[in-house]
């Protein structure tokens, strides 16, 4: 045993920390005994432990949270391929998520501020025509968390049964999910009365 070099130890408990995705506490505690178990002394324990203890357990703690995020994404990914039950809320999140398009654009007169972030996403759902946005999945999912919402009563006469999600405001297109506060349920009847007083429904 005293011929092990401290280099191979901590070599050989990184490797065993990196085969448990999410090492708790008393698993961590476990891998280090094993490893000041191959120590010839109390004075070589130590040492090792001085050493390496903290840098062990933050990367413990980072296998733990890489499995975590790892756990959290193929949720998300069950969630938007149907592959498990969801609310109309987490449908929505799941397909913002796995069909998110980002761009940024970088200041050139200040290096140090923060780039724009632009949502190319929705610049996607913007360029297309009205008619043909209706019929997207990302619509779909809008309007069955706004008809949920409001419980598919109509905003107007509080009838049972509203079938329609309609625009108070058409300047959020596109990002309709941050900004559900622009969208009302309606009835067919109400959605009749009711649109001319409304903005114009874009091309």
């Amino acid at each position: 045993m005293a011929n092990i070099k401290y280099s191979d130890l901590y070599k050989a408990l990184s490797e065993a920390i990196e085969k448990y995705s999410r090492p708790d506490a008393e698993t961590l505690e476990r891998l280090i005994y094993a490893v000041l178990s191959a120590l010839d002394s109390d004075g070589d324990r130590s040492w090792f432990l001085d050493k390496h203890r903290d840098v062990i357990i933050d990367k413990a703690i980072s296998a733990y949270e890489e499995a975590e995020g790892d756990r959290e994404t193929a949720q998300w990914e069950a969630i938007f391929t149907g592959a498990i039950p969801a609310t109309a809320e987490q449908r929505l999140e799941a397909y913002i998520r796995q069909t998110a398009k980002y761009d940024y654009n970088w200041p050139e007169d200040d290096l140090k501020r923060e780039p724009e972030q632009i949502d190319l996403r929705a610049k996607d759902l913007l360029a297309l025509p009205y008619k043909v946005f209706l019929q997207t999945d990302y619509w779909r999912l809008v309007r069955e968390v706004v008809i949920k919402r409001d419980h598919g009563q109509c905003s107007i006469c509080n009838k049972l049964g509203a079938i329609n999600v309609h625009h108070k405001t058409y300047a959020h297109r596109g990002q309709e999910h941050l900004h559900l506060e622009d969208l009302i349920s309606l009835c067919h009847s109400c959605h009749q009365k009711f649109h001319d007083k409304l903005p114009t429904e874009p091309e």
